[in-house]
């Protein structure tokens, strides 16, 4: 009798290696043999479930770390955003006591200029095109992005239409824990 600390995957090869024995003997089940098939696939049957369970639990713990990540993104943009603002804060303050910089003994605080500046419109790209002073200054940018048309492919495959040697349809399986 198989010992019950099998994996899963020798139970797979026990149960090939019964299957082979029932072949050679021309689909006669003896007795032994059909002991042996009960008691691999019960042993399989509880192997499939803990392996089931445990897939549920690594499931939930990948949930529990995504949320916790989640969690941690939110009080980091949180944090960014307080920074910001007492950045803006401190500017004004800076600005309005007419200091650019203040040597501490742990920082400096200082306003530099921008190494680049900032170009804006209040008009939208499509009226700054109709100014004809600006149009010099407004050029044109198409994006164009291709993809496979699932939907399309599906209803050829469904009506049974030859679709080109590159694309291909399957109807796989998967796994579902209940």
């Amino acid at each position: 009798m198989p010992s019950s600390s099998l994996k899963l995957y020798e139970i797979v090869e026990a149960r090939d290696i019964l299957d082979k024995w029932l072949e050679e003997s021309e689909g006669e089940l003896t007795p032994e043999i059909e002991a042996l098939l009960d008691h691999l696939d019960g042993k399989a049957d509880e192997k499939i479930e803990r392996v089931g369970l445990y897939i549920r639990e690594r499931l939930a713990q990948a949930k529990a770390v995504k949320e916790e990540r989640d969690r941690l993104d939110a009080l980091a943009k949180r944090e960014e955003r307080a920074a910001d603002s007492l950045k803006s804060y401190l500017k004004r303050c800076l600005e309005a006591l007419g200091k650019t910089k203040v040597h501490g003994l742990l920082a400096t605080v200082a306003i530099q200029q921008n190494s680049q500046p900032s170009v804006t419109t209040a008009l939208t790209a499509t009226e700054l095109y109709a100014l004809d002073e600006a149009r010099p200054y407004v050029r044109r940018v198409e994006t164009v992005l291709y993809s496979l048309d699932r939907e399309a492919v599906l209803a050829a495959w469904k009506r049974h239409e030859p679709l080109p040697e590159t694309i291909s349809v399957d109807l796989g399986s998967h796994v579902r824990i209940r």
